[in-house]
């Protein structure tokens, strides 16, 4: 199994207690102030935490319930952002900035997932 995606080892560490028995987490990637968006083996899990690591929300969306994805780019005062927008029964699960390679190994690891691919 390859190596779980990750800016840094804190994120992983905070997640590691939200994980289902035998799950595995393939990345987590930050996306706004303290929300983070972890993709597990088994589903997308949407996290807050508090500037004290406390858990303040957790939604957890199975694959099988993903109707779309999107990835789109929008240039916004000179500078170019790269919004990664995942849904789940038409809802959006979050928005990307900055380093548009993220978004894009976001899209592409839950792409796997839906699409069932090897």
């Amino acid at each position: 199994m390859p190596e779980p995606i990750f800016d840094n080892q804190e994120q992983l560490d905070q997640i590691k207690s939200l994980l289902l028995p035998g799950e595995t987490v393939e990345g987590v990637f930050r996306h706004a102030f303290h929300n983070i968006l972890v993709l597990t083996s088994k589903r997308i899990v949407h996290a807050r935490f508090s500037k004290e690591e406390n858990v303040e929300f957790v939604r957890s969306i199975p694959y099988a319930n993903v109707a779309g994805l999107t990835l789109s780019t929008s240039i916004k005062e000179n500078m170019l952002y790269l919004h990664g927008t995942f849904s789940a029964n038409n809802e959006a699960l979050c928005n990307f900035y900055g380093d548009p390679s993220k978004a894009r190994q976001a899209h592409d690891l839950i792409l796997h997932h839906i699409l069932g691919s090897p």
